[in-house]
């Protein structure tokens, strides 16, 4: 399996600060410019079959590319963002100063690593088993991308540190899986297709 991995384009609420786990916003003007380019260098690649988060931002990022060719598509909840609880749709100042405020507790509603890291390894186990010989690109969030690579390169030392790094916008990660023992991060939130 070859996997292409690709965090949403630019929303509203990342322009204004705004946490946005659940919270369905929307891409804003250079989002949608971001999916335009993204979907132009997805057309390079050989793509068997997409998952996508069902969250409008995911699906506004893959919808150029989706214009552009036939293609199976899933959208399910188990891509979505972390859930922020209380805090999604208010200004990520607002988190940062519940925690700080206190320390080692959790506001109403957040979803644990832990939660978190099983529906990531839920979304995995039920769809990655069958895509052996497959190209599969994955659609969705920030924090949910991380994750998803934290989770499947789990044994690789030389990738712990290199995959915290920031992901930004219409990132495209590469990871190939010919050999399921070593899996090779072949590309890591590469966005060269806005330079264009």
């Amino acid at each position: 399996m070859r996997l292409f991995i690709v965090r949403h384009g630019e929303t509203f609420a990342n322009e204004k600060g705004i946490a946005c786990g659940w919270y369905n916003s929307r891409l804003n003007k250079i989002g949608l410019g971001q999916s335009k380019k993204l979907a132009s260098r997805l057309l390079n690649e050989k793509i068997d079959i997409i998952f996508c988060s069902d969250l409008i931002r995911c699906r506004q990022t893959i919808k150029p590319y989706l214009e552009k060719i036939k293609i199976k598509i899933h959208y399910t909840k188990l891509l979505r963002e972390r859930h922020y609880g209380i805090f999604d749709g208010k200004p990520i100042s607002s988190i940062i100063e519940w925690f700080n405020n206190n320390p080692g507790k959790d506001p109403n509603g957040w979803e644990s690593t832990e939660r978190f890291m099983e529906r990531m390894s839920k979304f995995i186990s039920e769809n990655f088993p069958n895509m052996k010989c497959k190209n599969v690109l994955v659609v969705t969030h920030g924090r949910a991308k991380r994750m998803l690579l934290e989770i499947l390169l789990a044994k690789s030392e030389k990738d712990k540190e290199r995959i915290k790094e920031r992901v930004h916008n219409t990132g495209l990660s590469i990871i190939d899986f010919s050999d399921d023992e070593n899996p090779i991060l072949e590309l890591l939130n590469c966005n060269k297709h806005l330079d264009k």
